[in-house]
């Protein structure tokens, strides 16, 4: 068993570096497209002198701004009306091993998190800016991931809105990517997909984006949820018209082949497209090729096979695939970077094909830890306790121990089950949800919880 502990406390040593906020060129990303993980956020360390919301490190920081200046006009919810300041990181506080937040912007597992408080509705609000540059292309759409996060006890809800300016004066929402009355203790899960940004950002240098969250109407009483903010996306669009590809890519090469992936390369068309759809099939022809106009997102049909990857580039490496298989793979030319398109070179694609290997996968550690362990529903003998889940985590092992500190050691290899002690303390259980329940409690007594991912 391979196993990664959460870890909850963790010391940031910072310095002193001025970086001034950079707006996004659309133009110069592949595909025209933007899109922030949040994979280095660990990482992200604002500006503190002077703390206006400027980031001084962190990968893909630079094109965000928190919010360094509290206003207390309009009424809420209003872009301009901000009472919760976002130029710095919250870190919860504890009351008896459970965690209290308060509101503000936190590190979230590979992700962004925002939450603004208050028990009364529409009084505090919470925002963060994305600067984005649309010089001479035209604004495309808005996606992002979001999920709500328990917070202590209560019903509260908190609601999230997204504004456009060019000017950081005039704002307008764009309605169509609102998260509406996500209700605390009751775990909820979207996306907001392709959405339409505004006419104003074509070809405007100094565009900009503002998530903006408030404490919403409804609920009774306790606290107001989190919501977790992940997989931003902004793609821009074309003033060129697009021109028909002429010539398909050739000598296609297997690479590294392995239990359930495949990775491969070929040698680019001549002239070269802006890139290549490259479709997956078990079968060894495509029942049809791909049409012009028709735009194909990855996970797609076509004809019986599956797009697998929209790339410029030349490798390509197909996952999550069924061991002692023959994979049979497709690509084609495409433009797509231009007005009218895409347009498809759809014959004689590029073909090619690889078997994956026989044999069950071997298991690899955990390569991150989960986060934000949170406790509810506390009596005098039972407690609930959630989590955010790892990457590439199967499931998670939950100690409980009277100590502060856990002496007990996990060994590679071993299966561990509820009831079972361990070290100083005993497994409540082994899940592979997020979310898990430790009875027969007694009443006055402090336990500290650890979560392993397996």
């Amino acid at each position: 068993m391979k196993k990664a502990f959460l870890i909850i406390n963790i010391f940031l040593f910072l310095f002193n570096k001025n970086y001034c906020q950079t707006p996004i060129n659309l133009s110069s990303k592949s595909g025209l497209t933007y899109t922030e993980n949040f994979a280095d956020i660990t990482n992200w360390v604002f500006n503190t002198t002077p703390a206006n919301g400027t980031f001084a490190s962190g990968v893909g920081a630079n094109a965000w701004k928190g919010i360094d200046v509290a206003t207390t006009t309009p009424a809420i919810p209003n872009a301009t009306r901000t009472t919760v300041l976002s130029n710095f990181f919250q870190t919860p506080s504890s009351s008896g091993g459970v965690p209290i937040f308060s509101g503000g912007i936190y590190k979230g597992n590979q992700s962004l998190v925002m939450l603004s408080t208050g028990p009364s509705d529409n009084t505090t609000a919470i925002a963060i800016d994305l600067f984005l540059d649309f010089t001479t292309v035209n604004a495309g759409n808005l996606s992002f991931d979001w999920n709500s996060l328990n917070n202590n006890t209560g019903n509260r809800n908190g609601s999230l809105k997204v504004y456009a300016s060019t000017d950081g004066v005039a704002y307008t929402e764009i309605v169509a990517a609102r998260v509406s009355n996500f209700t605390n203790n009751s775990l909820t899960v979207g996306n907001i997909t392709n959405v339409a940004l505004p006419s104003i950002f074509n070809g405007s240098a100094t565009a900009r984006l503002r998530f903006y969250y408030h404490n919403a109407s409804g609920g009774t009483a306790g606290s107001r949820p989190r919501i977790n903010l992940d997989n931003v996306k902004v793609n821009a669009l074309p003033t060129t018209t697009c021109i028909a590809p002429t010539a398909q890519p050739t000598s296609f090469v297997a690479g590294t082949v392995i239990n359930n992936a495949i990775q491969f390369s070929f040698t680019a068309a001549s002239p070269t497209p802006q890139n290549y759809l490259v479709v997956m099939s078990k079968n060894n022809s495509l029942s049809s090729n791909p049409v012009d106009s028709i735009i194909y997102n990855i996970g797609d049909n076509l004809g019986d096979g599956t797009v697998v990857a929209i790339t410029n580039g030349t490798s390509v490496s197909a996952t999550a695939l069924t061991n002692a298989t023959t994979y049979y793979f497709f690509i084609f030319s495409m433009n797509n970077v231009c007005t009218g398109g895409p347009l498809y070179f759809s014959l004689n694609p590029l073909e090619g094909n690889a078997t994956t290997l026989a044999g069950p996968l071997p298991c690899v550690a955990p390569t991150s830890q989960p986060t934000s362990l949170v406790f509810s529903n506390l009596t005098t003998t039972s407690l609930s306790g959630s989590f955010t889940a790892a990457a590439n985590t199967n499931e998670y092992l939950i100690v409980r121990s009277l100590s502060a500190t856990f002496t007990g050691t996990l060994n590679n290899g071993t299966t561990y089950s509820g009831g079972q002690v361990l070290g100083n303390g005993s497994v409540v259980t082994r899940t592979t949800g997020t979310n898990f329940t430790s009875l027969n409690l007694q009443s006055g007594t402090t336990y500290y919880y650890y979560v392993f991912g397996l």
